[in-house]
């Protein structure tokens, strides 16, 4: 961790920038996707969050858009097509986990108390984006779930998030529906 730390304030805005170009122009630059991520911090400096998640929303759009990440679709894929090459599963296995860790990193960002409101703002309309498109055009309630469990669980005051998330999203039904669910019955956003 202090490592990178250590390497983050070393880094300028422009290699940040330059690493999520890369990481969309080629899949020959999909290492950078970890590299990424580790921006996807509390502890980043607020440009960087912003770039980094710019970057990997334009990556996981388009990937989501081509291959749901969700594991009943990648199940259905596996036996609609079994003839696929191992080293895809592998690949989409990868994706999967590395989008499974963009979620934990952008919840754990949005019930922090560093960054400031506007970037929280930018950041879950950034997960409810994933959240409708999470399984394959669904609404995707696990990490929805995932991020009304770390509400109500934080420790960092998050009236402003609880109040964001009221404010844009409980117009929608399916949104509405969990998050009542979740205040109603917290143990049900327990796993």
């Amino acid at each position: 961790m202090l490592s990178t730390l250590a390497t983050k304030t070393k880094t300028k805005l422009k290699d940040v920038k330059s690493l999520g170009q890369e990481l969309l122009s080629s899949k020959a630059h999909i290492n950078n996707l970890p590299l990424l991520l580790n921006f996807i911090s509390p502890l980043s400096p607020p440009q960087f969050i912003l770039e980094s998640l710019l970057s990997l929303q334009a990556f996981f759009t388009t990937i989501l858009q081509e291959h749901p990440l969700s594991s009943s679709a990648s199940k259905r894929q596996r036996s609609k097509d079994s003839a696929k090459d191992d080293s895809e599963m592998i690949y989409h296995t990868w994706l999967r986990s590395k989008f499974d860790e963009f979620v934990r990193s952008l919840i754990e960002v949005l019930v922090s108390s560093e960054p400031e409101e506007p970037l929280k703002e930018v950041i879950l309309d950034t997960f409810m984006e994933f959240v409708k498109m999470g399984s394959g055009g669904k609404f995707n309630s696990s990490i929805y779930q995932k991020l009304l469990h770390s509400i109500i669980n934080s420790e960092a005051p998050a009236e402003f998030l609880s109040d964001l998330l009221a404010s844009k999203y409980l117009k929608y039904i399916d949104v509405r529906y969990s998050y009542r669910a979740a205040l109603q019955f917290p143990c049900l956003t327990c796993f």
